[in-house]
């Protein structure tokens, strides 16, 4: 499947390890510590020996072959142990994340309602997406089970932070929530657009905020918390999903809608003749929030961003899901 851990919330494959100690350039010094650990890093070496030497054949076999095949399945697979058991072996080392461990699971939040960050596979009913990659990353890197759970809107991801009912969410950054949760760098930024009725007579952006115009968004996303505070004379028209707020645009109950570009270009052929006005006119960004006040957990995770967008491994889902509008957070 390539870029696996976007494609499962199993995380069945891993191209590229991930993070500060996971490099190839690194490995060395990974294996001279892992090896110090006992047990853990014994296995750690052995599956780091056996996925390196996997990767090389894989790469030096013609690409068709069924030699080749099975050893990329068998390099990948033991790319995965090496995260696994490495991660563990040092985790318990790592204070700041001494609870987890100690729970022995990371409960993720994953916002569903959000294609762009999380959707179930109707076939496989597998959770995948951009945050579902990170968050197996993550746990990963933590040395402990991920436990994925489906929210449909982002107050409850915050309400639940909040009540301690979540280890960590991927959300928005907004400044409301600032109050609540702590966020860790921005991992991404993503372009938004209004899909405009082919009905309307809005040609440019800058007759969205008309007399008469009712704009259909989301209900508490970016484009909602943006528009309510910065339009004069348009409307809010507030939905429970993008899709659901193009519906209101094809009965004739909205004259725009409002959202992410990707989300919004999928979405355009339930509306034909409709037009794609694209306006970074939030310049949403997106991370991952953490209980107010865990400085602990918020440094782990910060490291881990870092890491990620350092390493090209945001870069690199971004690429393989082929979303359209959507960058590396600088």
């Amino acid at each position: 499947m390539g870029f696996g851990m976007y494609g499962s919330a199993r995380g069945r494959s891993l191209d590229a390890p991930l993070g500060r100690g996971f490099a190839f350039a690194d490995f060395p010094p990974l294996l001279a510590a892992a090896a110090g650990r006992r047990a853990a890093g014994f296995f750690a070496a052995f599956f780091a020996v056996v996925f390196f030497a996997g990767r090389f054949m894989a790469r030096n076999l013609p690409h068709g072959s069924n030699v080749s095949q099975r050893r990329r399945r068998v390099g990948l697979g033991m790319g995965l142990a090496l995260v696994l058991l490495a991660a563990a072996a040092s985790a318990a080392d790592d204070p700041r994340i001494a609870d987890l461990v100690k729970a022995g699971a990371m409960r993720v939040a994953l916002d569903v309602a959000n294609p762009l960050l999380a959707a179930r596979n109707p076939i496989t009913a597998d959770y995948q997406g951009l945050t579902v990659g990170m968050a197996n990353a993550l746990g990963a890197r933590a040395g402990v089970p991920v436990r994925l759970l489906p929210y449909t809107a982002p107050p409850e991801i915050v309400d639940a932070l909040r009540d301690k009912a979540l280890d960590v969410g991927f959300l928005a950054i907004d400044p409301a929530r600032v109050a609540v949760v702590d966020f860790s760098p921005p991992i991404v930024e993503v372009d938004n657009a209004y899909l405009i009725s082919p009905g309307a007579s809005i040609r440019e952006v800058g007759e969205i905020d008309g007399a008469g115009v009712r704009i259909a968004v989301v209900k508490g996303y970016g484009a909602d918390l943006f528009l309510s505070g910065a339009l004069r004379r348009a409307s809010i028209v507030r939905s429970p999903d993008l899709a659901a707020a193009v519906d209101l645009v094809v009965i004739g109950q909205a004259e725009v809608a409002a959202g992410h570009l990707p989300s919004l270009r999928a979405l355009a052929p339930r509306l034909p003749g409709a037009r794609l006005l694209v306006d970074r006119f939030i310049g949403e960004t997106y991370g991952i929030a953490v209980p107010k006040g865990q400085r602990a957990r918020l440094g782990f995770v910060t490291e881990f961003v870092e890491d990620a967008k350092r390493s090209g491994f945001i870069r690199r889902g971004i690429e393989e899901l082929g979303l359209e509008g959507v960058r590396v957070a600088r």
